[in-house]
């Protein structure tokens, strides 16, 4: 009972963190994440990695990010909608996403599809910020 209660906390925090997602049919979740405090950066500068899981017909909603992105789909596909223009990145490839692009990310398959997210943030930036928030 433990454990699950502090897993429960654990992913409460981070669902904090990573702000509020609107699904159409379900919601993108993350699995895991890594922050290195230690990583040698540019000073004022952390790493953050998420592993986020989108179910079938997700949708992680118009949003920036408080310093650029680098993300990998490990499973799936993921269709990323940038200024009007969609692309399809499938399961190996890999995309950037710069500091202030709004954007938003959607799983249109039949099946989940997992993508690994690191953040390379200025001390106290949001890794997600949600249009109209």
């Amino acid at each position: 009972m433990k454990k699950a209660t502090l897993a429960m906390i654990g992913l409460a925090s981070l669902l904090l963190v990573l702000g509020t997602v609107i699904a159409v049919d379900a919601a993108p979740s993350p699995r895991w994440m890594a922050s290195y405090e230690n990583l040698t950066m540019p000073e004022g500068f952390k790493a953050m990695m998420v592993l986020v899981d989108f179910p079938p017909n997700a949708v992680f909603p118009l949003h920036s990010h408080g310093g650029p992105v680098l993300a990998m789909v490990t499973e799936g596909e993921i269709t990323l909608v940038q200024k009007g223009v969609s692309k399809v990145y499938k399961a190996g490839e890999s995309f950037t996403e710069p500091l202030g692009l709004i954007h938003e990310a959607r799983n249109m398959g039949k099946s989940k599809a997992v993508v690994m997210v690191t953040y390379l943030l200025p001390k106290g930036a949001q890794p997600d910020i949600f249009v109209g928030k």
